[in-house]
């Protein structure tokens, strides 16, 4: 018996001490548990802050890069670092003696073939300008006409019968379109004693001016209401136009003439420009020339261009941040030489993850404290954009949101690296507990322990509001003074 048992030892003395070692390990394990230390924590109301943390840096928000649009040779450097510019104002010029004299050129070129062709030309613009001058001096008389109209013995007609004198109408209509002021009048703590109500045409509140004309409306008429009448509730009707007044007929008829005398007079100098172009669609010649002009000046215009492009000026009041050319040397097509910034308007440029955009927002309070400044020191900013499309950082996919700093100083610097945090939630006065004393149970609901006496009881708990330092709201649950449990 005792072979057998040395024999199976032999051949299985390495399980067997495997065996044993796992026995003293799960021993000491759970016996290390049961003895291990709990932690306790007394509930009480606290402030909780749930916010997030971007990096990001500071730049200027007016800032842009200059450069010139075609290569050459720099001329002239009009600025230096720091200077003030304002908009327009040209910074640098390259070299241009070679297309000041294609310029030259053009323009000579241009001016003989306007001189060849300087007769049709003036037929051509005479027949234009009158046209142009007919309609406008035709369009000027029957606008005339037409206020005429309008303004025609403008009075003030009661609504219903009533004794009181009817109040003045003075002024010059400078509307365009017909239709009725309607006044109603009640009483009031003005001088008058009385403020009327505006519709129709217009609509206001005013007062009822007796010493002197008030205002009726926005469109030049005015009105006055007698002294010593009874105007409470009444109501009143001015007409533009007042086709009661005696003279409206005759303002009628002459403004239909005019309307008719107006097309009249316009057909016949439209007759007389198409005319005119008739006889230059007839004359080959003249038409090769305008073609001519048109080429000469293309060709002027295209040198200008040319110029245009080889001169920077500000786009915008500030003040010059770099420059980086000197006169004479060789300047590159569409390389920043220039920096322009506006004024002192810092913001700071975020890099929101995309698990983060959706809890901000433009509005949002931001603080910003620099890597420069370790002090602790914070600068509020305000989200004021948030980028719609999404920009590769170090290969991670983030969305540029732009800060604008409210109280920036002079310590601040564009380039500078800044952390920023946004608070996302935050409330005051709150029950709350570290977030490791609640658990989730198998029903997807939270509980914690708490004492009870003696014991420990399990208690389910409702939460909110999870800060940012740990912390969870007990929204149902728990009250003041609860001692919950965590073991390990």
């Amino acid at each position: 018996m005792n072979q057998k048992i040395n024999s199976f030892l032999k051949k299985n003395r390495k399980k067997i001490f495997t065996s044993l070692v796992l026995v003293v390990i799960i021993v000491f394990f759970f016996g290390r548990r049961q003895d291990a230390p709990s932690e306790f924590f007394v509930v009480q109301p606290r402030n909780l802050i749930d916010e997030i943390v971007f990096s990001g840096t500071v730049d200027l928000q007016s800032r842009v890069d200059l450069g010139f649009a075609i290569p050459g040779r720099v001329n002239q450097i009009l600025v230096s670092s720091g200077d003030s510019v304002s908009k327009g104002q040209v910074l640098a010029r390259l070299s241009m003696n070679s297309l000041q004299s294609e310029l030259i050129e053009a323009q000579s070129a241009l001016q003989q073939v306007r001189l060849d062709n300087n007769v049709a030309l003036i037929d051509r613009d005479s027949a234009v300008q009158s046209l142009n001058n007919t309609i406008q001096e035709q369009d000027t008389l029957v606008q005339n006409a037409r206020r005429a109209l309008l303004n025609e013995g403008l009075e003030a007609f009661p609504v219903r019968q009533i004794n009181a004198t009817p109040p003045i109408i003075s002024g010059t209509y400078t509307g365009i379109e017909e239709g009725e002021y309607l006044i109603r009048v009640y009483n009031s703590s003005s001088t008058s004693g009385y403020s009327f109500e505006l519709s129709g045409l217009e609509a206001g509140l005013y007062t009822a001016e007796t010493r002197s004309p008030g205002p009726l409306g926005t469109k030049g008429l005015f009105i006055q209401f007698s002294d010593n009448q009874i105007y409470t509730n009444t109501e009143w009707v001015v007409s533009i136009p007042n086709q009661r007044a005696p003279g409206f007929t005759l303002r009628n008829n002459s403004y239909q003439q005019s309307l008719a005398t107006r097309n009249s007079v316009v057909t016949q100098a439209q007759n007389t420009y198409q005319q005119t172009l008739a006889r230059e669609s007839q004359d080959l010649n003249l038409t090769r020339s305008g073609a001519a002009i048109q080429a000469a000046e293309a060709r002027v215009e295209a040198v200008r261009s040319r110029m245009q492009d080889g001169i920077i000026v500000a786009p915008f009041d500030g003040f010059i941040a770099r420059v980086d050319i000197s006169e004479n040397e060789i300047a590159g097509a569409n390389t920043p030489h220039l920096t322009v910034v506006g004024g002192e308007n810092f913001e700071v440029i975020l890099f929101v993850p995309e698990i983060d955009v959706g809890k901000i927002q433009v509005g949002d309070q931001v603080f910003v404290s620099l890597d420069a400044y370790a002090n602790g020191e914070e600068w509020l900013a305000e989200i004021y954009a948030i980028d719609i499309i999404d920009t590769l950082v170090d290969g991670v996919s983030v969305y540029k949101t732009y800060a604008r700093i409210v109280n920036p100083d002079d310590r601040i610097r564009a380039g500078m690296n800044a952390k920023s945090r946004v608070v996302v939630a935050e409330k005051q006065n709150i029950l709350a507990v570290p977030l490791y004393f609640v658990r989730q149970n198998n029903n997807n609901s939270f509980e914690a322990h708490v004492v009870r006496g003696e014991g420990v009881e399990v208690v389910e708990v409702v939460l909110g509001l999870r800060s940012s330092d740990g912390f969870v709201e007990i929204v149902e649950g728990l009250s003041v003074g609860d001692t919950v449990v965590f073991s390990q």
